[in-house]
């Protein structure tokens, strides 16, 4: 007879509970850290003890005797037997990672145990037998234990084979069953006026009533079920904060820092895959934040400051989009030393003039980083050029705003998820494109205003005194994209800006705002930077997807320095 207890699938179940119960560890250890009370402790005792039931049930022996000893530990600490101190919370956050490295590697082979499993259980039982005096050297070994993991994947971070990476992703995620009742109603409308469609269209009825009616209301079926089925994916940013949170904490305390976080607009959401793909970029900022902008307490005291200093990770919901910031009080960004940090590194000719948004760009370049000593941190190259090409990824962009001595704040903004976004329709060489309706500021008409030669064969005109360079889009389409018609008649443009530039791009024909579903593009345009996907538009018809700040930031920017000297050249002579 099959055995249908198989160990495997369980396995699984348990895995994905674990990886629930260990972020709400992580919450828990946080607001120990901040609050140490009995109810806290009482709590953490309960997800150690939920995981040590559910290892067992599993037959994780190994890891549920693990548990057991972490267990004994909180409670000494829950019941009054032993005095709880600071460093003890570090211990907590250090079995959370250790756990969760096992819980990795059980994914992909339910008999892992890690090899220095007993050098931990050792520490855990030191803590719990001797004094604090004692505890520093255990700390050193379970450091070591949790920090290789780490720093192993830490160096494998740009490897496509490294196995670690791929399972960041989950390839779960828990739904509410309201969520899911309120699908399955949907459904079961649908399915009813689906009948009588079908009867219509048997009986030759498409001009009853009922064959309209019902054609109306499964349209409005439709759009409700779409809304919902994509909203599954949708996660808040809870988890996220929490990571970032305990990380500029552990930096932190291991740079001698005292910091405090406030967390602001975690009930937001986003699509699930975005937060997958900015975790790591994010982890990167905020290390960037405590390592390059916090000041030290005594460098804090001369300055004036409050010893304390704070980083505010907060989020809020646009109409299209979510922004995302990590605002610290630090000691700010220095654009001068950027700019000669980036002038010795060859990144420009260094007699650029350049705004203010394009000095902070060139910290994303490859490469760049200011640090002048290689640490564990800083100085390995391995800058926020990562950052910036996980949001090119999603269709994300950053702003940074900074003032010497005060601080600095990385505002990103991101889509609210990768399905289904808004985006204005136009015809160009007789082709359709639909652009992120993000990226749009607004609509010219061109033949309204005057527009200027200036050098380069390039066009600019002023928009309520702003200087605006206008392109053709179709000078930036493959040839091989184009049908030959030339339609462009209308003279209307779309505009849009990029750090402190303003762009119009001429167009043949526009339509209007729809909502599309977003493919993935076909393999042969990957090197076309600039097309992001594409889509069915509601006449059946197929579409681009084109971001125009891609198309500015892969193909236009580099050509346009010069011209960009010259249009504040001429910015200066208008006013």
């Amino acid at each position: 007879m099959e055995d249908f207890t198989n160990n495997i699938d369980f396995t699984k179940i348990f895995l994905e509970e674990a990886k629930e119960t260990l972020e709400k560890w992580e919450k828990t250890c946080l607001e120990i850290e901040k609050n140490p009370n009995q109810e806290e402790f009482t709590t953490l005792f309960r997800y150690a003890h939920n995981l040590k039931g559910s290892a067992k049930s599993v037959n994780l022996n190994n890891f549920a005797s693990f548990i057991h000893k972490v267990e004994d530990f909180i409670t000494l600490l829950r019941d009054g037997k032993k005095q709880f101190k600071n460093e003890y919370v570090s211990l907590f956050l250090k079995c959370h990672a250790f756990m969760e490295y096992w819980c990795t590697k059980l994914e992909s082979d339910t008999n892992f145990i890690p090899s220095d499993l007993n050098d931990i259980n050792f520490v855990i039982e030191q803590v719990i037998s001797k004094s604090s005096d004692a505890i520093s050297q255990s700390y050193e070994i379970i450091s070591t234990s949790t920090g290789s993991k780490n720093t192993t994947s830490n160096n494998n971070e740009n490897s496509n084979s490294n196995p670690s990476k791929k399972n960041i992703k989950a390839d779960s995620i828990r739904i509410p069953a309201n969520k899911i009742d309120i699908i399955i109603e949907y459904i079961s409308e649908l399915c009813t006026h689906h009948a009588v469609i079908s009867h219509c269209s048997s009986t030759d009825s498409y001009n009853s009533k009922s064959f309209k009616n019902s054609v109306q209301i499964s349209d409005k079926i439709i759009k409700n079920l779409q809304t919902n089925v994509f909203s599954l994916r949708m996660i808040n940013l809870q988890t996220l904060f929490q990571r970032l949170e305990r990380t500029a904490k552990d930096l932190a305390r291991q740079q001698g820092k005292d910091l405090e976080i406030n967390i602001e607009g975690s009930e937001v959401e986003l699509d699930k895959n975005i937060i997958e793909n900015i975790v790591d970029p994010f982890v990167h900022v905020i290390r960037n934040a405590v390592d390059h902008g916090l000041e030290k307490s005594e460098e804090r005291a001369n300055k004036n400051k409050p010893i304390k200093s704070k980083i505010l990770l907060s989020a809020k919901q646009n109409i299209n989009d979510v922004v995302i910031s990590i605002q610290d009080d630090g000691k700010g960004i220095d654009r001068d030393k950027i700019y000669a940090k980036a002038a010795e590194k060859k990144i420009i000719n260094g007699d650029e003039e350049l705004s203010e948004q394009e000095v902070y760009q060139l910290l994303f370049k490859p490469g760049f980083s200011t640090a002048e000593s290689i640490t564990e941190v800083s100085g390995r190259g391995v800058g926020l050029d990562v950052v910036n090409q996980a949001l090119n990824d999603i269709g994300g962009f950053v702003h940074i705003t900074s003032e010497i001595n005060k601080g600095t704040c990385f505002e990103f903004h991101l889509p609210s998820n990768l399905s289904i976004i808004e985006v204005l329709t136009i015809k160009v060489d007789g082709l359709n494109y639909v652009i992120p309706i993000t990226e749009i500021k607004e609509v010219l008409d061109l033949t309204k205003i005057k527009v200027d030669h200036v050098t380069n064969s390039e066009n600019i005109a002023l928009l309520r005194e702003f200087p605006i360079i206008i392109k053709t889009l179709s000078k930036y389409l493959p040839n091989n994209l184009k049908s030959g018609q030339d339609n462009n008649t209308n003279k209307i443009a779309l505009v849009t800006n990029h750090q402190d530039s303003h762009y119009a791009f001429e167009i043949d024909e526009l339509y209007g705002i729809e909502s599309i579903v977003v493919r993935k593009k076909s393999e042969k345009f990957n090197d076309i930077k600039y097309y992001i996907g594409s889509a069915v538009l509601p006449n059946g018809e197929p579409a681009f997807i084109l971001s125009l700040i891609e198309l500015i930031k892969q193909i236009i920017l580099p050509k346009t320095q010069i011209l960009n000297i010259e249009l504040r050249r001429n910015e200066i002579e208008h006013k």
